[in-house]
């Protein structure tokens, strides 16, 4: 079915074009990222408080020695030594919206309600903004002034802290896939394989997990083994130039350490500019950290919701009805050692 349009009269008011008339579509295109993978894949629940605590623990190292034959039991360990309890603050995040009388009245073209209109995008920034939150290098805060933090999966995902994080339950160095660290050149198979290597020696298993990976990440890996180079690749691939289709895409990196399956992001360590509402005009930016990536076993990780997404309607005094979208909420990384990331993928600080 065609969209509607609207006829409207040229504001023109001399020369031959006063008569001309104006077109105007009966729709409204928005082109932003909205995807939010991280928040949609983990498991959900509630928290009745500003700080949530859960507990991780330890078993003791294999031992090889024979016990004595006939030896009675003479000592005696215990077992919660080291035990740890973590712990995440919550996060307010909120959207504002607000439409003049005047606006909310007329006649427009592409919605049937400016505010019903405005309430529909604020949810939708929402969504977008508990993403970059989970997603975030920012550290917890206890809300001195009120600004409640919760600490983001950058922060948590670090082999030398969190300080509240004891160092056992720290992330391993060897989890951490630095491409500055191995000089200047991009990522490479081997890196990325020798994290899964790590991840599988802390975790005593093949796993499968989470890639979340910016778009220059996702280009890296999409090469890996594709590109003639120096050395011998491990294998190479030949298609059928009758498809007329090149496929450059790796969905699945699998090793015998680990199983990545991976998916695109641009919410990834994300960092605020500019001014949230300057003269009510909406100037806040978003730069996200556009070489890197987490490796997530998202069964153990949880966002726990003290209030969850919703909207309100306040009291129109005249102006117009106002309202906002909130939700109040924190990430639970139940134990950040299972976890890994990918740092300066393209080999640059």
């Amino acid at each position: 079915m065609e969209a509607n349009t609207y006829t409207l009269y040229n504001t023109s008011t001399t020369g031959p074009s006063k008569a001309n008339r104006e077109e105007l579509a009966d729709f409204i295109s928005i082109i932003e990222p909205e995807v939010t993978p991280v928040t949609s894949a983990i498991s959900k629940g509630s928290t009745k408080s500003v700080f949530t605590e859960w507990l991780c623990e330890d078993l003791s190292p294999a031992k090889v020695a024979s016990t004595a034959e006939g030896s009675d039991s003479s000592s005696w360990f215990n077992k919660v030594e080291n035990r740890a309890r973590l712990g995440n603050y919550i996060n307010i995040s909120k959207r504002e919206f607000g439409v003049s009388d005047v606006q909310q009245l007329v006649d427009q073209a592409g919605i049937d309600s400016e505010i019903d209109h405005a309430k529909s995008k604020s949810v939708r920034e929402l969504k977008r903004d508990i993403e970059a939150v989970v997603c975030g290098a920012q550290d917890r805060s206890t809300g001195g002034s009120g600004a409640y933090a919760s600490r983001g999966l950058y922060d948590w995902i670090d082999d030398s802290g969190p300080t509240d994080v004891p160092t056992m339950y720290r992330t391993a160095t060897a989890s951490i896939a630095d491409g500055n660290a191995g000089g200047s050149s991009d990522m490479t198979e081997a890196q990325l394989n020798a994290t899964l290597q790590s991840l599988f020696t802390d975790c005593g298993e093949k796993k499968t997990y989470m890639g979340v990976m910016s778009p220059t990440v996702v280009d890296i890996i999409d090469n890996f083994t594709r590109v003639e180079s120096a050395t011998t690749s491990r294998y190479k691939v030949n298609e059928a130039a009758g498809s007329k289709t090149i496929n450059l895409e790796v969905k699945t990196f699998n090793s015998s350490f680990g199983i990545i399956n991976m998916i695109p992001s641009v919410f990834l360590g994300g960092t605020n500019s500019g001014a949230e509402n300057a003269a009510a005009v909406d100037t806040l930016a978003f730069t996200a950290d556009a070489d890197s990536g987490l490796i997530l076993d998202t069964d153990l990780l949880e966002l726990k919701f003290l209030d969850p997404m919703h909207t309100e309607s306040f009291e129109d005094r005249g102006g117009g009805p106002r309202g906002h979208a909130k939700a109040v909420y924190t990430l639970v990384v139940k134990n950040p050692k299972v976890h890994g990331k990918i740092l300066d993928a393209d080999g640059h600080a």
